[in-house]
């Protein structure tokens, strides 16, 4: 069930765009990619669950790249960006930041604080603030 859902969110990150109302079947182009992620738990390689995945933050450069300069893009990330176990484990916090700076390597548009991840400390969100500020 993992698997099918991570192939359908693989589906819909390859295919979300944007057709304004009134396009006429014949348009070839759409005119904005929109790509979302979420869900990482601050994982930055694969999940490893089959051998022909396509995930990770290694191959997400040339998805990017594949409509970047054709048409403009949008990167969001919904969420869910650090591992549960930040706040007790050092490692995981690292991981969390190690993504969140790959995010702005990326250069997503914008990314959601969640629940999960609005429980880490106010000193983390303030050294984060200070390495990267918005």
């Amino acid at each position: 069930m993992k698997q099918i859902f991570r192939t359908l969110m693989h589906f819909l990150l390859l295919m979300t765009i944007v057709v304004p109302a009134g396009a006429q079947e014949s348009r070839t182009q759409p005119l904005l990619g929109i790509f979302f992620s979420g869900k990482r738990h601050a994982q930055l390689e694969t999940c490893g669950c089959t051998e022909t995945s396509q995930g990770g933050l290694f191959n997400e450069p040339a998805l990017y790249e594949r409509l970047g300069g054709v048409i403009p893009t949008l990167r969001v990330d919904v969420g869910l960006w650090q591992d549960m176990q930040a706040a007790h484990l050092p490692i995981k916090a690292a991981q969390s930041q190690y993504l969140l700076r790959a995010f702005e390597l990326l250069q997503y548009d914008a990314i959601n604080v969640a629940m999960v991840d609005s429980q880490l400390s106010p000193a983390w969100f303030e050294r984060l603030e200070q390495n990267h500020p918005v």
